[in-house]
């Protein structure tokens, strides 16, 4: 007992050393204001802990309330490693009889400290968390585990003797006591149910082993070879009235079953709880903690984490990644070592023993491999456990081997004649126990060497970054009642803690994804949506790039590094509108140009607006591409949609996204018309989302270029006719024209003016109509014969647009009049004539009266 203190006080003290100094993120900071508010923490609940981190942190008067809790694991850490101390003595005692006690006493040494100081494990016992608690159950129910076992043959316990109540067998008693510790390991992490199955096989097998013929003490534990007693066993296990064994199986089970009345913890504090439910407006109520039977079930059972149990893909990569864990919680010399302890529980046949940590590190191995977390490595802790009592086991057995080996090596200088029979084998037999201890205590190596190198990686002693994080937060001048955002629920939870502890701005509300279950709250998108809808200020508590295709995001220095969510992203109608499927899953509803051209060594954006159409696997990455008529490439954009924190896979179907491209021109690109093709694919494998689509032009403007003004003379040794106040459908100006009669033709230029930017392709048309306005020429192109068309037009442009009317021959004689006018490319709806009031007059415009006599054309 003297050893297990002392190896449990070392590591008390290497874990204060080592111990965070206040508050954390993550789980860390839950635990540290959830018990002492006493409030409720995420599923399964943690009841006992709770309490008792209630009792702790408001009893000791060390440091901040974050501190008092970080303590509290560094605690319950030491218990497990002193504890682990006496599981591991007793383990290899009853694994390799016959070992020399001090040899025993330092492999459990050595198996306790390589425990304690593996990279997992310590890390845990040095922030406020749940899972040194755990291990205190996990190696406490293995002591009692042996415990009981003595009564399954008759042995009496001497090692720890509790009063017995009168009336009661010892075996009785003791299967009590273990059930009682059980139930309550229950109550702080439902894991320890892995345990079950290696417990309840052990002690089959030891009892088995009771029957047959009487033995020795270590042989009834581990090889199932024992003779029957001359009394008839007692308790639980001996032969009674059907009765009698029922009643006890009862009794046991009500002493598993009343230590879970803690979890009605629950339903009574859930009231008390002031972030129970929260209050995002007067309509928006989020429910963390629903207190219903439902709620309640829910809860226990962990259910929002169901989900993460995915038996079918528990495939190669997670054996792979358990064996990685292992091999840096213990190092390769102690899996060796590890390997050796199995070996000699196997080639020994200690079945009982090695059903106990075979079944034990098995079931929680096989869990673990089936449960998808971020945080999974911590719940090997348990198995480590087991790896370390096979790791205590190796030495001994190594150190024992080693001993045998020197000793009776043909190269030793002792020689049976030189000290007779009996002088020969006393000198064997101290040197052998020399050189087993010299090999143990060598051992003792394995943990310093582990210490030394994990102590950098989990050292928390300067941890003060959730601290510096959120108190520059909390300086700056939020405003009263603000919404503040992130998509990681570790990074909110010391806001909380400041809040419910030191009572800092109760006033805001700290938010993250799947803050609750509903699909409205799941990602960073929708709680985005939620916490805008409650007319609140809304800011993110850091930078998040991508986000823009969700939100407006305004950065502030004053505010740094928070930044504004001033709206959603989409505030209108995109300014040229599309419906693009690519493959049935995305649509593209429209795009915006910064501008319709560009100059070489000039930028531009296009945004593009997505909509999803159904629920997205992958994360996919967009392009905008500037080709050529032949397809060759000019330049292009490409990158993933959403960054990391709102991808393809987390966008909702119907949602319309944002998508900005900034495409730059190269300086050697000729002037020209060319065309924007936009599209999706997956990276890395570039898997495109169903073809490209063309989605509009940009021109590339000749960087000498002057930009035209009407009238330009020199463009026509015609008069120039200026035409007033003509204006089609509010988008496209007529300013004037020239006019030359051709033998068999008239020669129009039309001089165009964009008056805003222009959404889509027009045709112009040119028509000669005759008296009775029946058409009877005509000529139809988009502008400059389609090398220019409207949609690459900037505002306030002046467009000189030819036209080449062709007179049919044998026109009776008469008069004649050329319209001109302009029709959608796509739909041929014609754009009405305006006139002052832009009011509609009519769909084209005369300019011109020609007069056919004896097939002479004239101008009138």
């Amino acid at each position: 007992m003297l050893l297990a203190l002392a190896v449990g006080l070392g590591a008390l003290v290497l874990y204060i050393a080592t111990l965070a100094p206040t508050v954390l993120f993550a789980d860390g900071a839950e635990f540290q204001f959830v018990p002492y508010m006493l409030g409720i923490a995420h599923p399964t609940g943690y009841p006992l802990y709770l309490l008792l981190g209630w009792v702790w942190s408001h009893v000791l008067p060390i440091g901040d309330v974050a501190y008092r809790m970080n303590l509290f694991s560094a605690l319950w850490a030491a218990l497990a490693v002193g504890m682990t101390y006496l599981v591991a003595l007793r383990f290899i005692r009853f694994a390799a009889p016959g070992i020399d006690p001090l040899t025993v006493r330092l492999s459990a040494v050595t198996a306790a400290l390589t425990f304690a100081v593996g990279e997992t494990f310590w890390s845990q016992a040095v922030i406020a968390e749940v899972y040194s608690f755990n291990a205190f159950f996990v190696a406490l129910v293995l002591l009692l585990t042996f415990w009981l076992a003595d009564c399954l043959v008759d042995r009496k316990a001497q090692e720890y003797p509790p009063p017995v109540p009168s009336g009661i067998s010892p075996l009785a008693f003791r299967s009590l006591v273990l059930a009682i510790v059980f139930g309550l390991s229950l109550t702080h992490h439902v894991t320890m149910l892995l345990l079950l199955p290696g417990i309840l096989v052990y002690l089959w097998l030891v009892r088995r082993s009771s029957r047959p013929r009487r033995r020795s003490t270590h042989d009834v534990f581990t090889t199932g070879r024992a003779a029957a007693p001359k009394t008839r066993p007692i308790g639980l296990f001996a032969p009674r009235s059907l009765l009698r064994r029922v009643g006890h199986v009862l009794a046991l089970m009500v002493a598993l079953a009343v230590p879970l009345l803690l979890y009605l913890y629950l339903p009574l504090r859930a009231p008390h709880t002031p972030y129970a439910t929260l209050q995002l407006s007067g309509s928006q109520t989020l429910v963390l903690y629903e207190n219903t039977w439902r709620g309640f079930v829910n809860h226990l059972t962990a259910g929002p984490f169901a989900g993460n149990l995915a038996l079918p893909t528990a495939g190669t990569e997670r054996a792979l990644m358990t064996w990685r864990l292992l091999r840096g919680q213990i190092s390769l010399v102690g899996l060796v070592l590890a390997l050796v302890g199995l070996g000699r529980l196997i080639a020994g046949r200690r079945w009982p023993l090695l059903a106990l940590t075979g079944l034990g590190y098995g079931a929680g191995v096989a869990f673990n491999l089936a449960y998808f977390i971020g945080d999974i490595q911590v719940l090997f802790i348990p198995s480590y456990l087991f790896v370390s009592l096979w790791l205590g086991l190796g030495v001994a057995s190594v150190a024992q081997g080693v001993a045998r080996g020197l000793v009776r090596w043909k190269g030793s200088p002792l020689t049976y004649s030189e000290f007779g029979q009996q002088g020969y084998r006393r000198l064997t037999e101290g040197l052998s126990r020399l050189i087993v201890r010299m090999v143990a205590l060598l051992a003792l190596a394995l943990p310093i060497v582990l210490l030394v190198s994990n102590f950098g990686a989990v050292d928390q002693s300067d941890n003060i970054e959730a601290q510096n994080v959120w108190n520059s937060i909390l300086a700056k001048p939020i405003p009263e009642g603000s919404v503040l955002v992130s998509n990681d629920r570790d990074e909110m939870m010391p806001l909380w803690y400041y809040q419910y502890v030191d009572g800092r701005r109760p006033d805001l509300l700290g938010i993250f994804s799947l803050i609750v279950t509903e699909p409205t709250y799941a990602n960073l998108g929708g709680l985005i949506d939620q916490a805008l809808l409650s007319q609140r200020s809304v800011y993110l508590i850091k930078p998040m790039p991508g986000l823009e295709v969700k939100a407006q995001l305004e950065p502030d220095p004053e505010m740094l590094p928070m930044i504004r969510v001033s709206g959603p992203a989409l505030e209108r109608p995109p300014l040229h509108p599309r419906e693009v499927e690519l493959a049935g899953v995305m649509r593209l509803v429209g795009y915006d140009q910064s501008s319709s051209s560009a100059r070489p060594g000039e930028s531009l954006t296009i945004t593009l607006y997505w909509q999803p159409q159904s629920e997205i696997d992958f994360d996919y990455s967009s392009y905008v591409h500037l080709v050529a008529e032949a397809g060759r490439g000019i330049t292009q954009s490409d990158h993933q949609l959403g960054g990391e924190y709102y991808p393809t896979s987390l966008w909702r179907p119907g949602e319309v996204l944002r998508d900005s491209h900034v495409l730059t021109i190269p300086q050697d690109v000729a002037p020209g018309v060319y065309r924007l093709v936009s599209g999706m694919y997956r990276y890395p494998s570039l898997e495109p989302l169903g073809g490209p689509a063309d989605i509009g032009l940009m021109a590339v403007k000749d960087p000498t270029h002057v930009q035209m003004i009407f009238p330009n003379d020199a463009q026509s040794s015609a008069e120039t006719a200026r035409i007033s106040d003509v204006e089609f459908g509010e988008r496209i100006m007529l300013l004037g024209y020239d006019r030359e009669l051709l033998d068999g033709g008239l020669e129009l230029v039309l001089y165009l003016q964009a008056g805003r930017p222009l959404d889509q392709n027009w045709t112009v048309f040119v028509h000669l109509v005759d008296s009775t306005g029946s058409l009877v020429a005509q000529h139809d192109s988009q502008p400059r014969d389609g090398r220019y068309p409207t949609s690459v037009w900037d505002q306030g442009e002046v467009v000189d647009d030819p036209h080449l009317l062709v007179f049919p021959a044998n026109l009776p004689d008469g008069e004649y009049q050329v319209v001109v006018g302009l029709y959608s490319v796509e739909s041929g709806e014609r754009l009405p004539v305006l006139d002052v009031e832009s009011n509609p007059i009519g769909d084209s415009v005369p300019l011109v009266v020609m007069v056919l006599t004896d097939g002479e054309w004239q101008i009138k």
